[in-house]
């Protein structure tokens, strides 16, 4: 067999760039902070709402990819709960994976995550009062 000559260069480049503009932009500190700042702001709003046996916004191994769990006994009502709360939240605007991690990005400012928790607060209300 003859080795090959051929390179695939263009993912290489990609990553390349990628670690470029992490560096120049601190991204992953950003990324870091504005996962824990979602993560802190809708735990926020779940214990106002006293509903920390039913629900935790926690992070998926690293806070830039936090997710929602409806905890709690298996059974219809966490069922509705889980599928109402991310119906509303896309009908709001924020698009979240409701049995997957999900993901902050560089272009996530303060004030995008502070209106993904305002949503998740009005879609809990909107749960909690089903």
């Amino acid at each position: 067999m003859k080795p090959s000559f051929s390179v695939e260069a263009v993912s290489v480049a990609a990553a390349l760039a990628t670690i470029d503009v992490l560096e120049k932009t601190n991204g992953v500190a950003h990324l870091w902070a504005m996962g824990q700042r979602f993560i802190d702001g809708v735990n926020s709003v779940i214990a106002r709402m006293h509903l920390q046996e039913e629900v935790e916004a926690q992070p998926w191994n690293v806070p830039p990819m936090p997710f929602i769990w409806f905890k709690g006994p298996h059974g219809e009502r966490r069922e509705a709960m889980r599928e109402h709360f991310y119906r509303e939240l896309t009908n709001r605007g924020v698009l979240m994976l409701s049995d997957h991690m999900n993901f902050v990005n560089l272009a996530h400012s303060a004030e995008d995550i502070d209106a993904a928790i305002d949503a998740c607060e009005r879609s809990l209300r909107l749960v909690k009062d089903a």
